[in-house]
């Protein structure tokens, strides 16, 4: 839960204060890391300086009471900073450089010729309280033949303070390095998504009546440029989407105007006649505008359905010959066209009732455009799947106009046009139903001098 709640804050302070955030980390870590290495590294090189030069100082203390004894040492020349001493076999302490310390510096008791070393020797001198660190160097010698230590003492405290000094100095800088940093990430994250600014702006003025506009391109060809495309071309899809909407509603308008017109004219002549003459000559009138309205209306529905989300098909074996016998029969019936049809045994895993529809819209339409004679033909295909071919023998369908017929209310040449009964939406449904079935559907020209609808269905699935 803590994880996922500082995930959240992290992801709501918005990218350009997630960049300063990490330019600011990036550079104080490595830095504060940095400077600890530093620090040990000086601490290390100090110390190295330090025992080579008390070395060199209990080397030359060493070397002249080996050669002149303890009485000559107090003409010894000590080095600023150092405390020497000279010690007997017996401990006590024969010369100090300072008659303050009596007591040895060291417990250290070298053979003559050897030395050694003890570092960080805690040593408080007379009435201070205050705790001292020292380099201690002990170096045995012989002088008369009696054995003596020469221990030569130097404080660490200089050593410390400085490596404590810089190292204050460097932290005490990182506060500005990291505010130096911060300024620059936030000044180049602002500069870097200063398109990115400028797009939201240009966008939020967008209305669905300003849908031409479009997002300005950076000049660099990087991400931004990329999202900036794509935007456009999701404008574009908008104002394509946005425009047909318009044409649809438009048309749709239109159509629904026509029948209600008729339905509206025939009531206002039977109510202004009360002979039952008139009622019985205006009702095929009416019934026929009410038919062609309730079409109408089912095909919107059934459009707006498949705009919403596609079509709910109920997918089951079908036998597509049955369906087409049945469209067949239905035709010869209520056409005034030959029919004739070569239909194949054929069986498909498909929605009957919708894939009924689309044999039901592509007979209707042949049936309106014929001048004489519908085919339908259905069969298998060689591997798997189904083809539907209905044709007239019409004034067939211009190459140019083959894909736009299968958009809403388009309207055609006058030898094809809704006149003639059609709601103009029966083929752009059939493509919606195909297409939702993973087939194709197109336009052709048939050898009968109309057009040639062809529809192929897949196979299992």
């Amino acid at each position: 839960m803590p994880r996922t709640r500082i995930v959240g804050r992290w992801t709501r302070l918005g990218i350009r204060k997630q960049l300063t955030t990490v330019a600011v980390l990036l550079v104080a870590l490595p830095l504060c890391i940095g400077i600890l290495l530093l620090a040990n590294l000086l601490t290390s090189s100090l110390s190295n300086a330090q025992v080579t030069q008390a070395r060199e100082v209990a080397h030359r203390t060493a070397a002249y009471a080996g050669e002149r004894g303890p009485a000559a040492m107090t003409s010894f020349q000590l080095d600023d900073g150092y405390r020497a001493q000279l010690v007997d076999s017996s401990g006590a302490v024969v010369w100090t450089s300072n008659s303050h310390y009596t007591s040895p510096l060291s417990e250290m008791r070298p053979q003559p010729g050897d030395a050694e070393q003890e570092g960080a020797v805690r040593w408080w001198g007379p009435g201070d309280r205050n705790e001292h660190r020292d380099l201690v160097v002990a170096q045995g010698i012989t002088h008369a033949g009696d054995p003596y230590v020469a221990i030569v003492a130097t404080s660490q405290e200089d050593q410390q303070s400085a490596v404590t000094v810089t190292t204050g100095l460097l932290l005490a800088c990182v506060p500005l390095v990291m505010l130096a940093a911060g300024l620059t990430a936030w000044w180049v994250g602002g500069r870097a998504l200063d398109p990115v600014d400028e797009m939201n702006a240009r966008v939020s003025r967008i209305t669905s009546s300003t849908l031409d506009e479009r997002v300005p391109l950076p000049e660099a060809p990087d991400e931004l440029r990329s999202l900036a495309i794509t935007m456009n071309q999701m404008l574009q899809r908008l104002q394509a989407a946005h425009e047909s909407q318009r044409r649809f509603i438009s048309d749709a308008s239109h159509e629904l105007r026509s029948p209600m017109a008729s339905l509206s004219g025939a009531l206002e002549i039977a109510a202004s006649d009360d002979r039952i003459e008139t009622w019985r000559e205006l009702s095929p009138l009416m019934q026929t505008e009410a038919s062609r309205l309730s079409e109408l209306v089912q095909d919107l529905l059934a459009l707006s359905r498949s705009d919403d989300g596609g079509l709910e098909l109920t997918i089951t074996e079908t036998d597509l010959d049955d369906l087409a016998a049945q469209e067949v029969a239905r035709l010869r019936r209520t056409a005034t066209v030959e029919v004739t049809s070569k239909i194949t045994a054929t069986r498909i895993e498909a929605d009957p009732t919708q894939i009924g529809q689309v044999l039901r819209n592509l007979c209707d339409n042949a049936a309106r455009h014929a001048r004489s004679r519908v085919h339908v033909d259905v069969r298998p295909l060689e591997h798997a799947g189904a083809m539907i071919r209905v044709e007239d023998d019409g004034n067939g369908i211009a190459t140019a106009d083959r894909e736009r017929v299968f958009e809403r209310f388009v309207r055609l040449e006058e030898s094809r046009s809704r006149d003639q009964g059609g709601s103009g939406l029966g083929l752009a449904i059939v493509h919606q139903i195909v297409t939702a079935h993973g087939g194709t559907i197109r336009v052709d020209g048939s050898e009968m001098g109309g057009a040639r609808f062809v529809v192929t269905l897949p196979g299992p699935r």
